[in-house]
């Protein structure tokens, strides 16, 4: 189980490239995957971010294609701590090895969980009653998404639900991802990159929300090659609250059991975690998603670095050497204040 929750970073890697194929590049072997900007794309674009994955911390390879990815674009390492109980110790080293060789501007946990589709979709049920009761959806729409973009699934009063199908939809997911992620528009450059995305393809789907004329919400089901996942589940901050992310994960998951997947997986922030819980997908293991750009302050990285702040674990799990690092530091400022003052008053003298 655990092996197909990687498996599903994977699968998004590949599927990221298949959109883009004029753009990226794929770098993979069997322990690591990671897409790259080809040679020939001289300027790097701000969107979308890349994900170096590994299917073990023993395992750091590309490292410096990290590094050269990292020049402009982020990049997030995805790195699993099976071991719960020793993730930490384990994450101390891990960060050093890469901190040693690049920048860390980021850290966050997240949580791969899984979800056996069949059993769970009881949990779902009165989701599926409403698009049924509410919005028309009809089962039968979905052997449509298999051969035909733009489908319309569900309609509401002032909405639509419906597959991806043109290219100024596909600009609105980036837009939407970025409003609700960064609180920013969209640049104009990655505008100019997602117009040239490839609408219709047979690893991925995207079902969408349009609403006032544009997205407002979306999702991505990647058809893996032994796994289904979900990604970009995303609902701009203005139409949050209006159960659109549970219409599109319910429909997503319906895609995915109508192409004969057993599970599906998803990694997820700790916020997000309870509400995938309530329809069936279960934590398994710890992911530690560590953030990276080259042209990050490497003198404050090394200062923050050092008081541990980027490790949100490491007050709690190392408080005497996190008090130790606070209170040394402290009297180191006191002792330089005193000097620097004895010299002065000693100078003027």
């Amino acid at each position: 189980m655990n092996k197909l929750i990687i498996d599903g970073l994977f699968d998004y890697n590949t599927a990221l490239v298949k959109g883009f194929p004029s753009v990226f590049d794929l770098y993979e072997n069997e322990n690591t995957s990671m897409p790259g900007f080809k040679k020939e794309i001289l300027k790097k674009l701000p969107a979308p971010e890349l994900f170096y994955v590994t299917r073990s911390e023993n395992s750091l390879q590309f490292m410096e294609t990290v590094r050269e990815q990292s020049d402009g674009v982020p990049v997030y390492l995805f790195i699993p701590m099976y071991d719960s109980k020793n993730r930490t110790q384990k994450f101390d080293r891990l960060q050093k090895t890469i901190f040693d060789k690049m920048p860390i501007s980021w850290i966050e946990v997240s949580t791969g969980m899984i979800c056996d589709l069949m059993e769970s979709r009881k949990l779902r049920e009165k989701i599926l009653e409403k698009l049924k009761n509410e919005f028309g959806f009809i089962e039968e729409s979905l052997q449509k998404v298999q051969h035909e973009s733009g489908v319309i699934l569900a309609q509401g009063k002032d909405f639509v639900i419906k597959t991806l199908s043109t290219s100024e939809e596909a600009v609105e997911i980036a837009e939407t991802y970025y409003e609700a992620f960064y609180g920013e528009e969209l640049p104009k450059d990655a505008s100019q990159l997602y117009a040239q995305y490839v609408l219709k393809s047979e690893v991925y789907e995207w079902v969408i929300v349009k609403k006032d004329g544009r997205v407002v919400a979306c999702g991505q089901l990647i058809k893996g090659r032994e796994i289904s996942s979900l990604f970009s589940i995303t609902t701009r901050p203005d139409y949050q609250g209006q159960g659109f992310a549970s219409l599109v994960v319910t429909l997503l998951l319906e895609i995915a059991l109508l192409n004969n997947y057993k599970y599906c997986v998803l990694h997820a922030t700790m916020d997000g975690r309870p509400i995938y819980e309530k329809i069936g997908f279960e934590h398994r293991f710890d992911i530690q998603v560590i953030g990276t750009r080259k042209d990050f302050n490497s003198v404050v990285n090394k200062v923050e670095n050092w008081f541990g702040i980027y490790d949100i674990d490491y007050k709690h799990h190392h408080p005497v050497q996190y008090y130790g690092k606070m209170i040394g530091s402290a009297l180191l400022g006191v002792g330089l204040t005193g000097l620097l003052g004895y010299s002065l008053v000693k100078y003027f003298k």
